[in-house]
């Protein structure tokens, strides 16, 4: 599934990764308000030091609230 593909089916994360989990994003998300913007989940995951692999994932998501 393209990411295209992935966008159309409605919730689906278009972005994934091999290597990083929901779970494991979320735990360097704790505490964020939601909606929140992309630079907010990015901030809150770089403030709890997220590791290189979830901040990068973070940032191939949308510009838009979550």
């Amino acid at each position: 599934m393209d990411r295209t593909e992935a966008g159309r089916r409605g919730g689906e994360a278009a972005i994934r990764s091999e290597n990083v989990s929901a779970a494991q994003v979320q735990a360097y998300l704790r505490g964020v308000d939601y909606p929140a913007s992309k630079d907010k989940l990015i901030q809150t995951a770089e403030d709890q030091c997220a590791p290189d692999s979830i901040i990068d994932l973070l940032r191939q998501i949308p510009n838009k609230e979550y």
